[in-house]
């Protein structure tokens, strides 16, 4: 296979090899598995030029978990020899889907892609796609590969739980080097029960059992936590192992929390991801459809690190303001204040929204130039009149919305308000606290509001559009506002 200077293209479902010129010192080539069909999948072939190891990561065997998401970081890196061969999406279908299985499998006994490798000499694998796949690594002859998955802990419940586990061949240069990526990992982990443990021999069937077995790759499984909320530190989780093992293999060129390059007609959004956000999966899907718009989840370390450098846009899901304001510690705040003054986007739901506005009681953001005038005030399906840039902005025609709300901010009244924000629409329907003896009034304060914080454009909401299936078109167009879409 020809590799060229080039960056890897988007998965826009073309088959073939596809190549675009960037100034760099690896190239990267996709290859397309399958194409043509509805099970076609890219492999990213990141080459440094120089002699070394060949090492294949692969993720999404298992549709429903967040291997998928950390191979599509690790895609970003570059190495400083050998080659770095990356499959995020073997089951695409499923990872679309976020099911286990292969969705398009309806034989029961060869659904889970994960039992349809050879088990002994001269097997063939099971299926179109464990077919491709398996043709693919035999092609590539890979010296190491790794394959990213995700398990539960041990419990009465879940005797054989794998989670937070590293499953390797037993083989010697994977025992050794398998120390070595258990400190990496652990040294991040500060609860002795949640540290990642060695276990030995893939389960038969398997691309990393088979890896090893039939072609002696060095082989081993990476087994996450799903009992793990943190998205973000799962995959962080992930991309730790894998680096280590580049940089035992004298491969790795870079930090481990490079998620993404940024590529013309890309929107690249981070998802806060942490204590006091809750990001859903439906909301990250709906951004990740529109084609333009590409999501990573990121925690507070790796914002406190400067990860957003990377990113468009950062949004703030809903949760509890304060909480956010408080993970991010007066480090993590800063970072987000530099990145959009800098000129990045910031799109904040409820308690995003909370987290951007001015406080003289809460360590809030302050990038958004609005003071809250009330909080908690209850759950409820409200009214929002648009404005004309509202209507403008969000693509709808009707004045009137009917938005999820839970306990956003209330804005205002008028004077508290500055005039460097702008409003896209306001309540007409009030949303009483039942506990209270005195009541502010709702309905006529803003419920959408952008406004300037240096460079950046800061676009905020009290209710919950992300929510609404058919709002999901506004809810991307928001996003590509802030990003100056």
């Amino acid at each position: 296979m020809v590799f060229g200077i080039a960056l890897a293209a988007p998965m826009t479902g073309r088959a073939g090899l596809s190549s675009v010129p960037v100034g760099t010192l690896c190239s990267v080539q996709t290859n397309w598995l399958c194409p043509g069909t509805p099970l076609a999948t890219p492999l990213y072939l990141i080459d440094s030029g120089q002699t070394g190891p060949v090492v294949l990561v692969v993720g999404g065997i298992h549709g429903d978990e967040e291997g998928s998401a950390a191979a599509g970081q690790i895609r970003a890196w570059t190495v400083r020899r050998g080659k770095l061969l990356v499959l995020p999406q073997a089951n695409r279908l499923g990872v679309l889907q976020h099911l286990r299985t292969q969705p398009s499998d309806t034989n029961a006994a060869t659904r889970d892609l994960n039992r349809n490798f050879p088990t002994y000499a001269n097997e063939a694998p099971r299926g179109e796609l464990a077919t491709a796949i398996w043709a693919q690594v035999c092609a590539l002859k890979p010296d190491w590969l790794v394959d990213l998955h995700e398990g539960y802990l041990k419990s009465p419940a879940k005797t054989n739980g794998l989670g937070n586990s590293l499953v390797v061949m037993n083989q010697p240069a994977v025992l050794r080097a398998a120390s070595n990526l258990l400190a990496a990992v652990n040294a991040t982990i500060t609860n002795e029960a949640q540290r990642f443990v060695l276990r030995q021999q893939p389960i038969k069937g398997s691309l990393a059992r088979a890896a090893g077995d039939r072609l002696g790759c060095h082989a081993l499984l990476v087994e996450t936590c799903r009992d793990n909320p943190n998205i973000s530190q799962r995959t962080r989780q992930h991309r730790l192992l894998v680096h280590r093992l580049l940089r035992e293999l004298g491969m790795d060129d870079g930090s481990p929390d490079v998620l993404a390059h940024k590529q013309p007609g890309v929107i690249l959004v981070a998802i806060y991801d942490d204590s006091g956000g809750h990001a859903t999966g439906r909301s990250e899907r709906a951004l990740e459809q529109a084609g333009d718009i590409q999501t990573h989840r990121v925690d507070s370390d790796a914002i406190e690190a400067g990860v957003l450098d990377q990113f468009d846009v950062l949004f703030a899901p809903g949760g509890s303001g304060s909480v956010q304001a408080r993970e991010l510690g007066k480090k993590g705040r800063d970072a987000v204040r530099k990145f959009v003054h800098a000129g990045g986007g910031y799109v904040g739901i409820c308690a995003g929204a909370y987290l951007a506005s001015r406080s003289q009681k809460r360590p809030y953001l302050g990038i958004l130039n609005a003071s809250i005038s009330d909080f908690d005030r209850g759950r409820a399906v409200v009214q929002v009149e648009l404005t004309g840039q509202g209507r403008q902005l969000l693509g709808r025609t009707e004045r009137e919305l009917s938005i999820n709300y839970h306990n956003g901010p209330v804005w205002g009244p008028g004077s508290r308000l500055a005039p460097a924000c702008e409003v896209l629409g306001r309540f007409r329907t009030d949303v009483f606290p039942t506990n209270r003896t005195t009541q502010v009034t709702m309905s006529g304060t803003p419920a959408l509001l952008t406004g300037r914080y240096g460079q950046g454009r800061v676009l905020c909401s009290s209710p919950h559009p992300e929510a609404m299936p058919d709002l999901e078109e506004s809810f991307r167009r928001m996003l590509r506002w802030a990003a100056g879409k």
